[in-house]
């Protein structure tokens, strides 16, 4: 019997331990049930934990990244919209100067060709930043960079509503800040926002500096005289009118009375100095502007006409809108000359220069506000 056990012990044991890992048969059944498939319909429930193996931590990795990065520009956003106009444009300011001239302080990233434009568009509500945009624009032109027509164009925008005293100190030196006026319908409206700075008394007498420096650059531009254009010359004119009517009225009437008897003359006042050139300028046919033919839609065929109208500020400029800054002019020229009796002592032929001034009034229609 132990030769037995022994000569077949091994595949008796083998046969022990086979047997012991076979399943009975009820267990077999409930295993068969469980592993069963549909197949007219896979579902992902039917393989247990497979489908969620890959697909569930998969598209949980996507959607974590996508949080992540949603979060990150929400962050952004939040910290853009509550920085003011002059945070935005300090940021930029610092970003262009720090990377301008011989030995900047960073060489990259680089400044984009319209850094100069962008960082002037933070700039529209306050006026001291201006300032310092100009500073800008001369560093950026030592270092060899180009000013464009785009940046001028919005530097004269913004000037002409918030500071129009510093377009005199720009375009007077073009070296240092390579600007250029652009056409002679710019340097009006400059002129003019210049002139109005004289309806405060106290910023009279600067508004007439600023108008005559300003009004001496037009031949350096490529313009005619100040003095032989008529909207310019009214312009200039206003201003010195200005200065006349807030004077208190017993200056006034001194230096009238004064004529006859004492040194003071009236033609040493600066309007009584413009009053000929004035005149001169009326009296030329060649300064009354011809009508502008007008395409279909009312759109003019003038080429500075039709660059003013695409111009994003929506301002146009146009003759009959000139045509009002010179009536208006004429009013404040008429009231300063009859504040000092100017009719009465001067006479330009049969007719006064008063009366020139009338007539001219009365051929243009004004509206009461302008």
């Amino acid at each position: 019997m132990l030769k037995v056990t022994q000569a077949f012990g091994g595949q008796f044991l083998s046969l022990a331990s086979r047997r012991s890992i076979h399943y009975s048969a009820s267990v077999l059944a409930k295993g068969r049930s469980k592993s069963r498939v549909n197949v007219e319909g896979d579902k992902a429930e039917d393989y247990g934990d497979g489908g969620d193996l890959f697909s569930s931590r998969v598209g949980s990795s996507k959607s974590s990244r996508k949080a992540e990065v949603s979060k990150a520009q929400n962050l952004e956003e939040t910290s853009t919209a509550s920085k003011t106009s002059a945070d935005l444009f300090n940021e930029q300011y610092t970003f262009v100067w720090d990377r301008l001239g011989p030995a900047p302080t960073y060489n990259s990233p680089q400044i984009r060709a319209n850094a100069l434009r962008r960082i002037l568009r933070y700039s529209e509500k306050e006026p001291a930043l201006l300032d310092k945009f100009v500073e800008l624009t001369g560093k950026w032109r030592a270092s060899g960079r180009a000013v464009d027509r785009e940046t001028t164009l919005e530097f004269i925008d913004r000037c002409v509503v918030r500071h129009p005293t510093l377009l005199v100190r720009v375009f007077s030196d073009h070296t240092k800040y390579g600007m250029d006026i652009p056409d002679v319908k710019e340097a009006r409206r400059i002129l003019r926002a210049i002139v109005l700075q004289g309806k405060s008394r106290v910023n009279a007498e600067e508004a007439l500096q600023s108008a005559v420096s300003f009004a001496a650059l037009y031949p350096l531009y490529g313009f005619r005289p100040a003095s032989t254009d008529l909207t310019s010359c009214t312009l200039l004119a206003q201003a010195c009118s200005q200065v006349l009517l807030h004077q208190p009225s017993a200056e006034t009437n001194a230096s009238a009375e004064g004529e006859s008897s004492s040194e003071q003359k009236p033609n040493s006042s600066p309007l009584i100095s413009i009053v000929p050139d004035l005149l001169r300028t009326l009296r030329s046919s060649a300064t009354r502007p011809p009508k502008e033919p007008e395409l279909e839609g009312g759109a003019s065929q003038n080429p500075d006409a039709l660059h003013a109208a695409a111009r994003e500020s929506g301002r146009t400029q146009s003759h009959i809108l000139e045509r009002m800054w010179v009536a208006a002019g004429l009013r404040e020229i008429y009231r300063g000359l009859e504040k000092i009796g100017y009719s009465k002592n001067t006479a330009q032929g049969p007719r006064s220069c008063l009366d020139i001034i009338k007539e001219e009034l009365d051929a243009r229609t004004v509206p009461a506000h302008s």
